[in-house]
């Protein structure tokens, strides 16, 4: 889900009128890129779990299986919560049964554990999987402290179940980008009977949610084949297209200690690697081993690098493919001095990322932490 189609309308109909909504009541990140790489939605589970960049040219979720880490499920765990992660996929897809222990999830429930008489693409429709997430959670939600991680699955290329779909894209009818604002439309659909479905339940009010968008919704090829025609590499118009919908809903005990120390929209510069900071700032969790920021923080305007090296800021975007600075607006200038800085700090970020996944960093220091606490 990216963040063009929140304000996209088709003939005067919204795209995204559940998500619009959500966004319009509650705090959007309207500056939040994706930084995922080789394995896309796997990459920004692990972005968003562990504040880590994936690895630029290996699949991660693999290559690092058995790496120690220090997740947003293991920490919500240290906080009292039973975790769990939902998807209706293969637990086998990106290697979940293995990857979602190491996370510090509970439970994994994929759609062996449920009904599959409602697929679409990939696996369990959207709307299907929320059903049976409500009927299966809505009493643990209700009695114990939970925390769930969900990743919908419909909205996902090639789109082709949604040809037919009940929803006009005018001029787009028959094309690829069409059947990507169908499946946009069925997603929302879906999103607004599971918000719906929490505020009958009466639990609404009482949930943190933070949804957002893992990975670029058409295939590359796409933008630098058809109409768009942009020039991949050094194409400022190109970078823009690459934030992802972003949303926070607090419970309302939260909104009301907070008064409006918080903003309803964030246009802070963000990405994936920022989720897992502001949660921890949010709820209290324990903050070692995290590269990002809390996205709340303002001290700063804020920055996304990418993980081919592409520094994104508030006035400047950086390519590293021609290792040029360009204005917001398209035109090549000189580099300041506290630009240079800034994208020096972004490699030398890349490359602490890797070294900590590569030599499994987390677990010697975790093992250093427990042994001191011990003594101590």
């Amino acid at each position: 889900m990216q963040n063009y189609l929140i304000d996209m309308d088709i003939g005067g109909v919204a795209v995204t009128p559940n998500l619009r909504k959500l966004m319009n009541e509650n705090i959007r990140f309207e500056n939040m890129y994706y930084q995922t790489s080789v394995a896309n939605t796997s990459d920004a589970e692990l972005l968003c779990n562990n504040s880590l960049y994936p690895s630029e040219d290996k699949v991660s979720c693999y290559e690092y299986e058995k790496n120690r880490f220090y997740a947003l499920g293991e920490r919500m765990a240290e906080a009292g919560y039973i975790t769990k992660a939902y998807h209706g996929n293969q637990a086998s897809f990106w290697n979940r049964s293995q990857v979602y222990n190491q996370y510090g999830y509970h439970k994994f429930i994929d759609d062996s554990d449920m009904d599959r008489s409602s697929i679409c693409g990939m696996g369990i429709s959207d709307s299907s999987l929320f059903k049976q997430f409500i009927e299966m959670e809505i009493r643990k939600m209700k009695n114990q402290k939970s925390f769930y991680f969900i990743i919908t699955l419909s909205q996902h290329h090639p789109f082709d179940e949604f040809e037919k779909y009940n929803f006009s894209v005018g001029q787009y009818e028959g094309t690829i980008f069409g059947n990507y604002l169908k499946a946009a439309h069925y997603a929302d659909c879906a999103i607004g009977e599971f918000i719906n479905g929490l505020k009958e339940e009466g639990i609404y009010n009482n949930c943190l949610l933070f949804m957002y968008g893992d990975h670029a919704g058409l295939p590359d090829e796409y933008y630098f084949q058809n109409e768009h025609k942009f020039k991949k590499a050094y194409d400022i118009n190109w970078v823009r297209e690459q934030k992802v919908a972003a949303v926070l809903h607090l419970p309302d005990d939260v909104k009301n200690n907070l008064g409006k120390l918080y903003p309803r929209k964030v246009d802070k510069i963000t990405g994936q690697i920022d989720i897992l900071p502001t949660l921890c700032n949010l709820l209290g969790l324990n903050d070692d081993f995290l590269l990002g920021e809390d996205m709340f923080d303002f001290s700063n305007d804020g920055i996304a690098i990418l993980r081919d090296g592409t520094v994104i800021g508030k006035n400047m975007i950086y390519f590293e493919g021609d290792s040029k600075v360009y204005s917001k607006e398209g035109v090549k200038r000189k580099m300041s001095q506290s630009e240079e800085k800034q994208i020096e700090k972004a490699k030398e970020r890349l490359k602490s990322s890797d070294f900590i996944l590569e030599n499994n960093v987390i677990k010697i220091e975790k093992s250093y932490i427990n042994i001191n606490n011990i003594y101590t």
